[in-house]
Formats: structure tokens, sequence, C-alpha cells
């Protein structure tokens, strides 16, 4: 539920602040919404931003460190095993 999506949306946000050495979390919220959005959900066998647009995001967003989509999606993941 609810409480679900803020722990990860929380565990996310503290990542990019992490990796980017930035306290500026308003920032890393378009990314980290970016990420949420375009990622595959299983519960919904798709990814949010397809079910509420009814297609695949136009393109990939570019981000000042590299290439994260895979570490946020580990993380994420792992999130779920966290307390």
């Amino acid at each position: 539920g609810i409480e679900r999506l803020n722990r990860d949306v929380n565990k996310m946000l503290g990542y990019w602040c992490s990796t980017n050495d930035s306290t500026a979390w308003s920032v890393g919220r378009l990314f980290v919404q970016w990420q949420y959005n375009t990622k595959y959900h299983s519960a919904i066998k798709q990814t949010p931003y397809k079910l509420v647009f009814g297609q695949v995001f136009p393109c990939s967003l570019p981000h000042q460190s590299g290439d994260w989509s895979p570490t946020i999606t580990r993380l994420v993941d792992q999130s779920r095993d966290w307390s």
C-alpha cells in the first residue's frame, strides 16, 4: 500500500542524494519519480506510466552520475526485505 510506496521512494531518494552528494531532494525527486513510474510493476503487469498514458515512456532520462537505473531498481527490490 501507500506505506510501501513511501518507504521505497524514501530509500530511492536517499540513495540519489547520497550518490550525488546533495541535499537537494527536490531535484532528486524528479529522477526518483521518473524511475519509479517507468519501472515494470508485476502487480499491474506494466509500468505506471504505460497504465496512465497507454504507451511506454518515449525516451531515456540521462543522469549526471551515469546510468543509475539498474541500481535504483535493485534498491527498490531489496528494500522490500528491509525493516
